[in-house]
């Protein structure tokens, strides 16, 4: 259903939750602008899990007594439309399972999210769609499996859930802190959520304190830094491609739409620059993204 465009992770903050951080990026008509989304107030997100999954539920279940304004509702994968929402026949978060996921270490992931801002039609911003996958293992130094335990895998699922509600960031060291990368942290709140106790997190607080779709910085560029996008911009309008959906992360940041078979990315060649100063943003689009300029007319 989501397409796992781009490894991207999240960037470690300061103390302030929001100091660093790292905002979605949107550019069109000689225009750059860095957002922050999530999803509105009083949100009945569908999210389709593995229901019966004690831990994935525990998670989910902490996150809805976390006071934020959004409820989760998960159902079974597959479930089909909600009758009370016929516009929108996917979930908003897919949860899914996975046996390993790889890193730089060989030691393995234990989780990952790709969560996707979108510019709507009266040019606002908001969440769109998440997916987090969850290892049900990691290998030890030896390179055999070793399978994560209930407590590790409730408290990686409240991490990513976290990721997917629209905190781009970790609060590396932050105290009883879901969005805190550590192991220890995760496995220890992670045990809290099994036993039904309550869990918060500042990042999230700090993140539903705001508007959605809140514009931290704008600036002015040459026509030609934007020449390409709005190229696809009007393509994507005249075919009807689903999208532009925004994505930020460690590894880098993209412009994407879904456009048949083949999804259609321009990349952000300099994340950290373009946080840095926006007008020192450029592009990269792929080889789909080269196809489609060249045939514009």
């Amino acid at each position: 259903m989501f397409l796992a465009l781009l490894g991207l992770g999240c960037a470690s903050l300061g103390p302030a939750p929001l100091e660093r951080h790292r905002p979605v990026v949107w550019a069109s008509k000689g225009e750059v602008l860095l957002v922050r989304c999530r999803w509105p107030d009083g949100a009945r997100l569908r999210v389709s899990a593995p229901l019966d999954s004690e831990p994935v539920m525990a998670a989910l279940r902490a996150w809805n007594r976390a006071g934020l304004p959004i409820r989760l509702v998960p159902e079974a994968p597959g479930a089909g439309p909600d009758p009370t929402d016929p516009e929108r026949p996917e979930p908003h978060i897919a949860i899914r399972f996975v046996e390993q996921l790889e890193d730089r270490s060989g030691r393995g992931r234990k989780g990952e999210a790709d969560v996707d801002c979108t510019r709507r039609a009266d040019g606002g911003f908001g969440l769109a769609q998440a997916e987090v996958r969850l290892a049900r293992s990691g290998r030890d130094v030896l390179g055999r499996p070793v399978p994560h335990d209930g407590a590790a895998l409730a408290g990686v699922a409240l991490h990513e859930i976290g990721h997917a509600l629209g905190f781009a960031g970790h609060l590396p060291g932050a105290r009883d802190e879901p969005m805190d990368p550590a192991f220890d942290t995760l496995d220890r709140l992670g045990g809290r959520a099994l036993r039904g106790e309550p869990v918060s997190s500042k990042a999230l607080r700090a993140l539903y304190a705001q508007p959605s779709g809140r514009v931290v910085a704008r600036r002015a560029l040459e026509p030609w830094q934007t020449r390409q996008l709005d190229h696809l911009v009007e393509r994507a309008r005249e075919e009807g491609w689903k999208g532009p959906y925004l994505r930020m992360g460690d590894a880098g940041a993209a412009i994407w739409w879904a456009a048949g078979e083949t999804p259609v990315v321009v990349r952000v060649a300099n994340p950290e620059a373009t946080l840095a100063d926006p007008s020192e943003v450029l592009w990269i689009p792929d080889a789909e993204a080269r196809r489609r300029l060249r045939s514009s007319p």
